[in-house]
């Protein structure tokens, strides 16, 4: 019993196989493939392959920039700046800032391209962005910004 068991097993797996050893049907070999269609599923692959996320550190001798190619966009996901504040230490959500403008916290660039910078606070006026108090009251200990580019 158990041996015709196993050879009906071995026939379902052979039915199954049976012609995949040939050629392909529609008598086209992957020799006939020209370097456009390679690139195209090249460049489907890589759209479609998430990039990995990014976690840059410093401290306040440290500066953070990006600059992105026009087909390039950032996502973030978190960009945190630590400060001493009065003797204290404290947690501050910043942002990353575009030349143009945009900025981004969390989330996804508005744009496409351009060249991004860290920023602890935002003011407006003469000090629309910076990493060191104006009134010396707080200095950064760290930050950290996580993020993609895609």
């Amino acid at each position: 019993m158990k041996t015709r068991a196993v050879s009906m097993v071995l026939l379902m797996i052979a039915s199954a196989l049976a012609g995949c050893t040939s050629g392909d049907p529609d008598g086209m070999d992957s020799s006939q493939i020209d370097a456009n269609t390679l690139e195209m599923i090249e460049q489907l692959l890589n759209n479609s392959i998430d990039a990995e996320w990014i976690n840059d550190r410093g401290d306040s001798s440290q500066f953070w920039e990006i600059s992105l190619e026009d087909d390039q966009w950032l996502e973030v996901k978190s960009i945190v700046t630590v400060l001493e504040y009065q003797g204290d230490v404290m947690s501050y959500n910043s942002f990353v800032r575009s030349d143009e403008g945009f900025a981004v916290s969390s989330g996804f660039s508005p744009i496409f391209g351009g060249d991004y910078s860290w920023c602890t606070m935002g003011f407006g006026g003469d000090l629309p962005c910076t990493n060191e108090d104006p009134d010396g009251d707080w200095t950064v200990s760290e930050w950290t910004i996580i993020y993609r580019v895609h």
